[in-house]
């Protein structure tokens, strides 16, 4: 029998660092009055598309949980953070804008192979995705749900 369960992923709303344009994994901005007006959007189409949604899984990045917190107020769902959702840790790079990041010596590194390109004091994506994978195993092997909305970052999504 086909499993009929849906998980719904979605990024954050919009952060104070996004606003800037700067590259974040680990830091921990807020949102930005635009994002919390896109989480209450948000939050307004899945409760129209999905009705019933048992669980709201978020990074515990404050973006990530202040996005759940207000899908959680419409949905009714219990939010549970997951560090397995966190978003790369991009180490020396954590916080630079574009044009910082373009002056970098690893940036053409970087910009021929960004999936494999591991962030110097950081992590690389790989490591994100083996996090993602486990997520992945250790919700699928729940049976409590039907529904559930994964609240995370950019590159847990990709994965």
């Amino acid at each position: 029998m086909p499993d009929k369960r849906r998980v719904i992923l979605l990024r954050h709303a919009q952060s104070t660092a996004n606003s800037m344009r700067l590259l974040t994994g680990r830091n921990d901005p807020q949102l930005t009055r635009l994002g919390i007006r896109q989480a209450k959007r948000a939050s307004r189409v899945i409760k129209k598309r999905f009705p019933s949604i048992d669980i709201l899984y978020a990074s515990p990045m404050k973006r990530c949980l202040a996005t759940a917190g207000i899908i959680a107020k419409k949905t009714g769902a219990p939010v549970i953070p997951d560090e397995l959702l966190m978003e790369t840790d991009f180490g020396e790079w954590e916080g630079a804008s574009r044009e910082e990041l373009i002056q970098k010596p690893e940036w053409n590194k970087y910009a021929k192979d960004p999936f494999h390109f591991h962030f110097p004091g950081g992590e690389s994506p790989q490591d994100v995705k083996k996090r993602i994978l486990q997520f992945r195993d250790n919700l699928l092997k729940r049976t409590d749900w039907e529904n559930v909305a994964v609240i995370s970052h950019y590159t847990p999504i990709v994965f």
